[in-house]
């Protein structure tokens, strides 16, 4: 039984923290208000065993009442059978009398050979020969009478039958009924036990409660710098959300510029292509000029155009350095990504254009580099996003 009330208090103190933590409270007063809901749960759960116990004890009442009035009535019932009993007994030793009067004086008018004994069974006294008429006269109230008896004899075996009969449901009635009360009282004692471990649960809860008033007093009183410290962080978080909407609004102003230079360089990319040969392509200084004066094939021109500025940083790290690990990294955390997420954006921007990825990519971001057979046009993009970006 107590490890069901400990159950039952963990499970009410852990739904209380729950639902005081959801609603907003602080961790401290949410743990205060678990252990408060604790000791009212058991007290809710002692009232309601304790009122099934008073209904227990009534019902134990009901039955013994009627125990009692059963009892009452088979007494009843004995005492009426007895009576009975001494009835029948009276009526059969008047009917053995009457028998041997009858005895008697057949014996004394019959002849002696024809002498016969009475037969118990009265049809047969009709059946015996005609005596004289003077006897018949003696013999015919003793024959009534010894008639009226044998029907009341048998009225008498009726009723005593009737009588055990009843005495049998009875005595059925009344052990079923000490069968429920001893189940009663086994109940009222299990019942009385729980009462016990209740009451002393109790007094160890209203302790519990007093120590919990006194450690809330302490944690309310404990409260008040961690509010002040509170406000402060809420004052610093407004602070940090105006920041952070002006950096926001900064990053809108960078991308809006962004977006305008690659317009510019798209119109310039159609402008180079729109022109005659000799004036179309790009020019670049001589001392800016790559290796070859192969022009940038149309197809690299509009991934030059589609690929936003950060990737292009990641294509130039890779086209650079032996051990670009560190910068795309870097590159990486400013945008809020990953080296591999980057790259496989690249790799997806040159499927779709050009028909192959143009970074190759092993086990770590040491192995990543640009594919072979695409190194001359990424070098030449690379020079041509620099002339125009100038």
């Amino acid at each position: 039984m107590l490890k069901n009330r400990l159950l039952l208090g963990s499970v009410a103190f852990g739904i209380s923290f729950s639902i005081s933590l959801i609603t907003g409270q602080t961790l401290g007063m949410a743990g205060v208000t678990g252990l408060i809901t604790v000791p009212s749960t058991l007290i809710a759960v002692f009232v309601s065993d304790r009122r099934s116990e008073r209904q227990a004890q009534t019902r134990l009442a009901q039955l013994k009442r009627q125990i009692r009035a059963l009892h009452q009535k088979r007494n009843n019932l004995l005492q009426s059978l007895e009576i009975l009993e001494v009835e029948r007994e009276q009526l059969e030793a008047d009917f053995y009398s009457w028998q041997d009067a009858v005895d008697s004086l057949q014996s004394q008018n019959a002849p002696a050979p024809a002498q016969k004994m009475l037969s118990w069974n009265l049809a047969a006294l009709n059946a015996l020969p005609p005596a004289p008429e003077a006897p018949d006269q003696l013999l015919l109230p003793a024959s009534q009478e010894l008639e009226s008896s044998s029907l009341a004899l048998k009225q008498i075996h009726v009723q005593v039958a009737e009588q055990r009969q009843l005495k049998a449901q009875l005595n059925q009635e009344l052990g079923k009924l000490k069968q429920q009360k001893s189940q009663l009282e086994a109940q009222t004692a299990h019942f009385q036990t729980q009462i016990q471990g209740l009451e002393k649960r109790q007094a160890e809860l209203n302790q519990a409660i007093a120590d919990l008033s006194g450690k809330r007093q302490a944690v309310e009183q404990n409260a008040s710098p961690l509010k002040n410290a509170l406000q402060q962080l809420q004052a610093q978080v407004s602070s940090l959300r105006g920041e952070l909407g002006q950096l926001e609004s900064e990053i809108l102003d960078r991308r809006t510029h962004k977006d305008q230079l690659e317009q510019e360089i798209a119109q310039l990319t159609t402008q180079k292509y729109l022109a005659p040969k000799a004036t179309a392509s790009v020019s670049v200084p001589e001392t800016d000029k790559p290796e070859t004066s192969t022009e940038l094939p149309r197809e690299w021109t509009e991934l030059m155009v589609q690929l936003p500025e950060h990737e292009l940083q990641v294509i130039k790290v890779l086209a650079e350095h032996r051990q670009p690990s560190p910068i795309l990294k870097k590159i990486a955390d400013d945008n809020r990504t990953v080296p591999e997420l980057l790259i496989d954006a690249i790799n997806n921007r040159s499927l779709k254009i050009l028909g192959d990825k143009i970074i190759t990519s092993g086990f770590g971001n040491d192995k990543v580099a640009i594919a072979k057979q695409h190194l001359k046009h990424v070098k030449q993009l690379l020079k041509t996003y620099e002339y125009l970006t100038q």
